[in-house]
């Protein structure tokens, strides 16, 4: 049953990004790094088996320990808050754009994941990013986890690949659209094109 709660909440934390992102931007994002510490802890637990990611108590324990651990500091700290936002964006767009130039290998795939990560990442903090690409990146990965979450639970993927975004294809990458154009109009609507995500940082976000 672990790959239901895997699923759910990979549901419940995208449609918090999706639709909220950028509007209730500290609570948001300290999820957000909840999750990927869970993630991380929960594979580094199983030992590289995925068929004991969140199976066995290590599991378990390790993931819900980063899973703490990596809330905090996104919660605390503005820059590995930006880090964690926009460069989810950038894992994404790095393997899409890698994808679109024939780039097939698993290695070759992941490396330029991680340099689009990284050039967001820094791009982000060094230009006080504008809310409006925060609500764009958290619309766009807020979908994909949606979508991601839902494969999981039909049986599509496995649940140690929930976070493995770039993988939609078929109709779920036309629900993916849907959900990212829908929850960008929504955080726009509540007024996510406004200011930066700096001086957001250190307010309080207002009910929409």
């Amino acid at each position: 049953m672990s790959y239901v709660v895997v699923g759910v909440v990979a549901i419940g934390v995208g449609l918090l990004l999706c639709l909220r992102g950028a509007v209730a931007l500290r609570v948001v994002i300290a999820v957000w790094g909840g999750l990927v510490g869970l993630n991380i802890g929960a594979a580094l637990g199983a030992g590289g088996d995925a068929g004991a990611f969140l199976a066995t108590p290590a599991s378990w324990i390790v993931g819900l320990l980063l899973a703490v651990v990596f809330a905090l500091l996104a919660y605390v700290f503005y820059a590995i808050g930006v880090i964690l936002a926009l460069g989810s964006l950038g894992f994404v767009l790095g393997a899409a754009v890698a994808g679109a130039f024939g780039v097939t290998d698993g290695g070759g795939l992941l490396l330029a994941s991680i340099a689009g990560a990284i050039v967001l990442a820094v791009v982000g903090i060094a230009l006080n990013v504008p809310r409006l690409l925060l609500a764009v990146a958290s619309a766009l990965v807020g979908a994909a986890l949606i979508v991601r979450g839902a494969m999981v639970l039909a049986g599509d993927v496995r649940q140690a690949d929930v976070l493995e975004v770039a993988e939609i294809g078929g109709l779920w990458a036309l629900a993916f659209v849907v959900l990212a154009v829908v929850g960008l109009v929504v955080q726009l609507r509540a007024g996510a094109g406004r200011g930066s995500a700096r001086s957001q940082w250190g307010s309080r976000a207002q009910p929409a």
